[in-house]
């Protein structure tokens, strides 16, 4: 009897260590998967977070060529509106020389003595272009 029992207390111990290590084995493998998991889980949002930072990247590098390319426009417009202004300046300055022209070229008629009494035209020519100049006489005759 004793050697029976033995022999069950036996079994009975080898069926709970089987037992015991297909649980062990059963548990082992589900802290693998779960290991597994949570690796496969940090790299998806290692993968997210180089997504979002290369989207941020993008959107800031976007960004920067749109600022860019607003500066090089607003150069440029400014650049036109000089050379429009300097034309300007250029083509009235070109139309005071030809008025000046105008008005210091003189009549044959304003050559007769005392015609710039009787003519306005004489007269403004008389004043701004001179037949004769003054202070070069008067410095030559102080000679």
């Amino acid at each position: 009897k004793k050697r029976e029992e033995d022999a069950r207390q036996k079994k009975a111990q080898l069926a709970e260590d089987r037992r015991l290590a297909t649980e062990r084995s059963l548990l082992e493998e589900k802290a693998h998967q779960l290991a597994e998991e949570r690796r496969i889980a940090g790299e998806k949002e290692r993968k997210l977070a180089e997504e979002k930072k290369l989207e941020e990247k993008k959107a800031l590098k976007k960004a920067q060529e749109l600022e860019e390319k607003k500066k090089t426009e607003s150069e440029a417009e400014s650049k036109r509106q000089e050379a429009m202004q300097l034309v300007m300046t250029i083509e009235k300055e070109a139309m005071q020389v030809q008025m000046m022209k105008d008005d210091m070229h003189r009549p044959w008629a304003c050559n007769i003595p005392l015609t710039y009494l009787m003519s306005r035209k004489c007269w403004k020519v008389a004043k701004l272009n001179p037949i004769y100049d003054c202070k070069a006489i008067t410095d030559s005759m102080m000679q």
